[in-house]
């Protein structure tokens, strides 16, 4: 079981993060935190995002922050495709009303 921190950025997040914890259930991880601080991040096995554009939408930023994760042993997971995103978003937020 891999421990997980779900990283939630910009608007919508608590969509970001039912879609975040969606994915962590369906893979059998385990949410050990949700942060909205990237430097927070430690101590886990994934870092979760609904999509990467969550990390950065800057290549250079986004590149910077990936290979730290990744040499802390991190590997960074998207919950969803970014162009199902919306579809996905209506279909998940129709199904818990």
């Amino acid at each position: 079981m891999k421990n997980t921190i779900i990283y939630l950025r910009g608007h919508n997040q608590e969509k970001q993060e039912i879609f975040c914890r969606l994915y962590a259930k369906e893979k059998g991880y385990t949410v050990k935190l949700v942060t909205t601080d990237i430097n927070a991040v430690a101590d886990c096995d994934v870092l979760l995002v609904a999509n990467p554009s969550r990390i950065s939408r800057n290549r250079i930023e986004y590149q910077i922050i990936i290979n730290k994760l990744k040499k802390m042993g991190i590997e960074v997971e998207s919950a969803i495709e970014h162009e199902k995103s919306d579809e996905l978003l209506t279909f998940t937020m129709d199904l818990l009303r």
